[in-house]
């Protein structure tokens, strides 16, 4: 643990003082770009717009599945300035949450000792090229590690054993949208059926926004 408490407290202070955090480009503070993609992603979806044939962050064209951006619709509802401040907070607890659930993969049980060893490795972890990374840009690849880790530490007979690992394939763009090319078997078909359900859902939001039962609709 005290071990521990020295790699936290100098991830802190590489954290703080390495790079500024509000320096643009660079810093912690200044990036969310990934972040801007999902939120305007949603925004489209509900304003209307074709998700796929308009730039969503100045000349990037959403390359994300259709299921993705069903899951994204909270986004559009976070606030313009604080948006990026409340999904660092989310992604910072989801990175003790893949801590915790390493230990329990590894046969440990949730002790208080071990949530505050979790709490410390997570501190830890930030200075970390693909952490910071993750946390600079606002992605959500914390958020797929656990969905699998979930998964990779349900009992082998367990009726949500798979559900983790589906749920995070979900977002891989298919080779066509320039990402994975390589699903095979279950997973395929995984990606296949949240993806088809994914396209109409999107399709269905769409035809009712821009056939509504009554009144026009006002595009943005």
């Amino acid at each position: 643990m005290a071990a521990l408490s020295v790699w936290a407290a100098a991830s802190t202070v590489l954290t703080l003082t390495t790079v500024p955090l509000k320096t643009p480009r660079v810093g912690l503070f200044a990036g969310g770009e990934d972040l801007w993609v999902y939120r305007e992603a949603a925004r489209n979806v509900t304003a209307n717009l074709d998700i796929y044939k308009l730039p969503v962050l100045g000349e990037h064209f959403y390359t994300y599945t259709p299921f993705s951006t069903i899951a994204f619709l909270p986004f559009g509802l976070l606030p313009g300035g604080s948006d990026k401040y409340i999904w660092m907070a989310v992604n910072l607890l989801v990175l003790a949450a893949v801590v915790g659930c390493c230990w329990r993969i590894l046969g440990y049980r949730i002790t208080p000792a071990i949530v505050g060893g979790s709490a410390l490795l997570t501190i830890s972890l930030v200075f970390l090229e693909p952490v910071r990374t993750t946390l600079f840009f606002g992605q959500i690849n914390l958020v797929l590690l656990l969905l699998v880790l979930w998964d990779n530490s349900c009992r082998q007979r367990s009726r949500l054993k798979g559900v983790g690992i589906g749920l995070a394939a979900g977002f891989r763009p298919s080779g066509e949208l320039g990402g994975e090319p390589s699903f095979r078997g279950q997973t395929n078909g995984i990606w296949l059926w949240q993806n088809g359900v994914g396209a109409i859902v999107v399709s269905g939001l769409l035809d009712g926004a821009t056939h509504p039962s009554s009144g026009s609709v006002t595009r943005r």
